[in-house]
């Protein structure tokens, strides 16, 4: 981010050889304690082989096995501790002050309360990032659980909706930061993003998949619209936001399941960031993209 500050809490933080290490479960650490450990354990067979003949390759084979698994946890945690910045750093915003922000601050300060989540950082995108009447929303949080999360709003989406309207959309940003699943879309951004040496092409892309197919916005709403108890609130924010429009340019197209509704301009009717799963309460399409107008349509229906 163009402007970054420590982060100001550790409510969710970790030891070194708690959920840095072995607790941080993710398809990139599941993915690197696999591939590190047949590397250890072809390595360490061969060497066992060389050095002590038959029993040592099975001996030393699987010591290597364990040291590769161990490795790779260890690299996994490693990268899950710089995810959060490496996305940061790619997002032009700056860090909000209440005295800026008066009424989102506050609507964030208790809704945070109500959601049973530390308060999150707010930051608003550049101007020259986001067209005039752009409306949209960006949620992060920290894939190590050692940082605050963080909301990251456009000018115009925290001065041009109405107090109920606001109210909606902080609720959804809660709502997404107490899923769970935000961890891991946050990690595969930051995998894109920088697309280390250890892990491929076509792993980073079936990581991205999974992490953003995981992800029900139908049910975000739902529980969204049980913190505030008025799901005509969120369905004014989210007509408000497709009759202007939800396209900025504040962080690259690798961070786009990160905001609540595609920030890429299009021909038609403007998508979620992220589609809704099989699973949800409403007759979507499995695996395709869900737009404001039938999310708004669900929320009519609460």
């Amino acid at each position: 981010m163009s402007t970054t500050l420590p982060a100001r809490s550790t409510a969710r933080s970790s030891s070194f050889l708690g959920t840095s290490i072995f607790g941080a479960s993710s398809a990139l650490r599941v993915h690197l304690m696999k591939a590190f450990g047949a590397i250890g354990c072809v390595v360490g067979a061969v060497l066992g082989l060389v050095i002590l003949k038959v029993v040592g390759l099975i001996v030393v084979g699987l010591v290597g096995a364990v040291a590769g698994v161990f490795v790779g946890s260890a690299t996994a945690a490693s990268f899950s501790r710089r995810a959060l910045d490496i996305v940061r750093s790619s997002v032009t915003a700056f860090e909000a002050e209440p005295a800026e922000e008066p009424r989102l601050f506050n609507l964030v300060e208790s809704l945070s309360v109500v959601a049973g989540v530390s308060m999150p950082r707010v930051s608003v995108t550049a101007p020259e990032a986001s067209p005039s009447g752009a409306m949209n929303v960006m949620v992060l949080v920290d894939p190590a659980g050692a940082s605050d999360a963080e909301i990251v709003v456009t000018a115009d989406l925290a001065r041009g909706m109405s107090r109920i309207a606001l109210e909606g959309v902080v609720a959804t940003s809660m709502a997404r930061i107490k899923s769970g699943h935000l961890e891991a879309q946050v990690e595969a951004a930051a995998l894109t993003i920088e697309g280390p040496w250890f892990v491929t092409k076509r792993v980073r892309e079936r990581i991205v998949h999974e992490a953003n197919a995981a992800v029900d916005m139908f049910d975000i709403d739902v529980r969204a619209c049980g913190y505030t108890r008025f799901p005509p609130g969120l369905a004014e924010a989210y007509e408000a936001m497709d009759a202007a429009t939800t396209v900025t340019s504040a962080a690259p197209e690798s961070c786009d399941s990160l905001w609540l509704a595609s920030p890429r301009p299009t021909n038609g009717s403007r998508n979620d960031a992220t589609a809704a799963t099989s699973g949800s309460t409403v007759g979507q399409r499995d695996g395709e993209r869900v737009t404001l107008a039938e999310r708004i349509a669900l929320l009519r229906e609460i």
